[in-house]
């Protein structure tokens, strides 16, 4: 009856991790994830079009010294690249964090799962010595028919 209640619980606990666990893949990791790839892809943006006559014209005509530092730096701003590379780097973090304690949860579902499998031996050796063990129907565990050996 020990067992019984040991297993119950042992099973319990493990579909509840397991269901933190897809809740943390599916939602949580999934988030980090997106806005990893949003930032990175914000920071990989192409520079401006030089190629355009009406774009080199407007440079052209607005050049100074100002214009020419935005240009050389690709027409972006410094605080909006320092910006996006910290949030690069929390998103970096946080699915660092994410992955141990997903390390975590599947470390404790190993450990139930050895639990519960300690819990089957025993209750699998505890049935098996509830049977006669003189009791011979000349047949092995597989079904197969036993030789007999005569001295």
């Amino acid at each position: 009856m020990v067992s019984d209640n040991r297993a119950s619980y042992i099973f319990g606990e493990f579909m509840s991790r397991t269901a933190k666990f897809e809740d943390l893949v599916n939602n949580i990791g999934h988030q980090f994830l997106t806005g990893f790839c949003r930032e990175l892809e914000i920071f990989k943006r192409p520079h401006i079009y030089k190629t355009s006559d009406v774009v080199d014209n407007i440079i052209e005509a607005n050049q100074t010294d100002r214009m020419k530092a935005y240009v050389d730096a690709g027409c972006r701003q410094r605080h909006h690249d320092v910006q996006n590379m910290c949030n690069i780097h929390s998103c970096r973090q946080g699915l660092e964090d994410h992955l141990t304690k997903v390390k975590h949860l599947l470390d404790e579902l190993e450990t139930l799962k050895k639990e519960a499998m300690d819990i089957a031996w025993m209750v699998n050796d505890s049935s098996s010595r509830t049977f006669d063990p003189n009791f011979d129907d000349g047949v092995n565990m597989r079904g197969f028919p036993l030789k007999r050996v005569t001295l």
